[in-house]
């Protein structure tokens, strides 16, 4: 299992405008790869971000997440491969620079066998540095 963290630059509306745009850096993934861990007790990094929160199928709002702290506890944030790169779905757009974490992340088996596609943004589309921003 791996997750994608997709960010466009600021200076792009949507983040179709960024794909759309043919800028060799228009968005920048970051990539953690996961192995399933039958001893995970369930205290894993899709645990953390989505704890408490009741997921369905359909939009959901969702209360706010300090996603920095929560990567900062289970990711060695110094340890990655960074490249330039295109998209993962056609039209392959190369518009990506990817940054992919070294090593991969324990999953429990139940959360392993689940399917996400889940978009994270602010109302106004943008991910704030600090809450004061």
């Amino acid at each position: 299992m791996e997750m994608h963290l997709v960010h466009h630059k600021s200076e792009f509306g949507s983040l179709a405008e960024a794909i759309n745009s043919n800028v060799s850096d228009a968005l920048a993934v970051l990539g953690i790869l996961f192995e399933e861990n039958a001893r995970n007790n369930s205290s894993d990094l899709v645990s953390s971000l989505f704890k408490g929160q009741i997921i369905r199928e359909g939009d959901v709002t969702m209360q706010p997440i300090d996603l920095v702290e929560i990567l900062k506890k289970y990711v060695k944030l110094n340890s990655f491969f960074r490249y330039d790169g295109s998209l993962t779905t056609p039209n392959c757009n190369e518009v990506v620079v990817w940054t992919v974490i070294s090593d991969p992340l324990p999953i429990a088996p139940e959360t392993a066998s689940s399917s996400f596609n889940i978009n994270l943004l602010p109302q106004d589309g943008r991910i704030q540095k600090s809450p004061s921003e």
